[in-house]
């Protein structure tokens, strides 16, 4: 088999670039032009790449070191195509989409915030304040008593949960609120475990990261009972998505072994450093 050729991002520029970076197998990093846009790639034998630790941050490295200078769509991980003409192919295919995304994201990055709070401290006070401490606890001696008090303790957990999810909505419309006139865009989870309530990702204008990490600061000590998790920037994964992956083929695998090429955030990052 022949080698193929490593996409890591697609950059809002057709200049030829030299970067002085290695990426797979020590290849050099270069990028492969089409009109106004570049996709940075290496030179590759292979056409698999195993997920591991070593092979996912080689790969959001060289996207980072790209983002220092140029607008990124992160493509993701082990996404091998054919030869440069495929990786033309790609972007003249896809073109309007993808200068449209970019334009969208110019000269923006990515930062992650999230946010851990003592929820057994806030079980405990919704259950005093909402009494819902006067129902029996859910044991294994709960469920053998009467149908009755089983109901009452089904009961109890439902109450202590709306309440959670209560808290949460409002903490996380002050946090957001507090953030938000220094974004251009937010993704929010809520609850995504018991103890983390809020995962979130905040795209910010190069221009006021400063003034952004500011009023994260201002709020990590309003908030002195949460503990704030917060990172970046990095390249803008959360907000590079397309409504249907961008494809060259409907299946997976052309004649020549070379895997379908998808246009959309990388699966796997550093979150925190």
């Amino acid at each position: 088999m022949g080698e193929g050729v490593y996409v890591y991002c697609i950059v809002n520029t057709g200049q030829k670039l030299d970067f002085d970076r290695k990426g797979f197998n020590g290849r050099r990093v270069y990028n492969v032009s089409y009109r106004e846009l570049g996709a940075v790639v290496s030179d590759t034998p292979g056409f698999i790449y195993e997920v591991n630790e070593e092979n996912i941050l080689l790969h959001e490295e060289v996207i980072e070191d790209v983002m220092h200078h140029y607008t990124v769509l992160p493509v993701q991980f082990g996404t091998v195509l054919k030869d440069t003409e495929a990786v033309k192919a790609l972007l003249e295919k896809f073109y309007p989409e993808l200068t449209e995304k970019l334009s969208r994201l110019e000269n923006k990055v990515e930062f992650g915030l999230k946010v851990i709070w003592p929820v057994d401290e806030i079980r405990e006070e919704i259950m005093i304040n909402e009494q819902a401490g006067n129902f029996e606890r859910d044991t294994e001696e709960t469920k053998k008593l009467s149908g009755e008090k089983y109901m009452l303790a089904r009961m109890r957990d439902y109450l202590i949960q709306t309440s959670l999810e209560k808290r949460a909505d409002e903490l996380i419309a002050e946090i957001d609120g507090a953030l938000r006139p220094y974004v251009e865009g937010s993704c929010l989870k809520k609850l995504p475990s018991e103890k983390l309530f809020l995962n979130a990702a905040y795209l910010v204008h190069k221009d006021r990261i400063g003034e952004f990490r500011e009023r994260v600061r201002q709020v990590m000590n309003q908030y002195r009972k949460l503990k704030f998790l917060y990172s970046g920037p990095w390249p803008p994964y959360n907000f590079a998505v397309f409504e249907r992956p961008l494809s060259l083929m409907n299946t997976g695998r052309d004649s020549n072994g070379c895997q379908e090429c998808r246009i959309r955030p990388g699966s796997f990052r550093r979150v925190y450093r």
